[in-house]
């Protein structure tokens, strides 16, 4: 990540949420994977490319489906 870890600010498009990210976790195809500073619980993927209205239109319903069952065992969009 540019400027190191915790250096890279995210911001939710659909809401007013603001993460620092922290290290790189992973990456792969479809994008890379960061730790989220301050909030151990919770990792940040971010895609290489934009998403195509189809794959936004599969994560919108992935979204919907979530239970608290499925978090408790599952990263969930």
């Amino acid at each position: 990540m540019p400027g190191g870890a915790g250096s890279a600010v995210y911001s939710s498009t659909r809401s007013s949420l603001t993460y620092r990210l922290g290290q790189e976790i992973a990456s792969g195809g479809n994008g890379i994977i960061y730790a989220v500073s301050r909030r151990p619980e919770l990792v940040a993927k971010l895609p290489r490319r934009p998403f195509t209205s189809s794959e936004v239109e599969k994560l919108e319903a992935l979204a919907k489906g979530v239970t608290p069952e499925l978090l408790s065992v599952a990263a969930w969009p």
